[in-house]
């Protein structure tokens, strides 16, 4: 009995490729204010809740530790204490932003921070935050909150809701494709 044979066929010879960004209009849809305004309280709640637990821990240890301070050294207290608050918002910030492209008060809202120009896509499809570019944008809140906060508001008006410090480190707060609000 005969049988036909078939050639054998190579596999599909078509690369399997991921897009370096989500279709528009889904992964990138631009944060508005009030999603803004509630992850940065929930930042700023974090970060005031670390550091009255550091400061707290600190003064425990040291009335059982009896550090006794020059006399000179006694009035920088006040600026040592706001010099680390400084420290901890610099590092919680621009840390979290270039790790992992949230706060958690993005995160919990389901943004992220991404750079509006770029080669490195990130979770939600835009370029990641580098250090540099972070300290910008943190440089920018100062801006943004000088005039009454109008640099704030300005996501109000801009066509792509990006704030003043947005505009200043190149960066833009949107809506992570995997957590956007319908």
């Amino acid at each position: 009995m005969r049988h036909s044979h078939q050639p054998a066929t190579a596999p599909s010879a078509t690369p399997r490729t991921t897009p370096a960004r989500p279709p528009a209009g889904t992964a990138l849809r631009p944060a508005g204010l009030i999603s803004r305004l509630c992850a940065i309280t929930v930042d700023a709640l974090i970060a005031w809740l670390t550091f009255a637990v550091a400061v707290g821990t600190v003064l425990a240890l040291s009335s059982f530790i009896r550090l006794g301070l020059p006399s000179w050294l006694s009035g920088w207290r006040q600026p040592a204490a706001w010099l680390c608050w400084f420290a901890l918002v610099v590092v919680y910030q621009v840390g979290c932003w270039r790790l992992f492209g949230q706060t958690p008060g993005k995160a919990l809202l389901g943004l992220e921070v991404v750079r509006t120009r770029g080669v490195a896509p990130g979770p939600a499809g835009g370029a990641t935050v580098s250090v540099p570019r972070g300290l910008l944008r943190l440089l920018g809140y100062l801006i943004s909150a000088l005039p009454l906060f109008a640099g704030f508001l300005w996501v109000l008006v801009d066509d792509h809701r990006r704030a003043w410090h947005d505009h200043i480190a190149g960066t833009s707060v949107v809506y992570h494709s995997s957590r956007r609000p319908r």
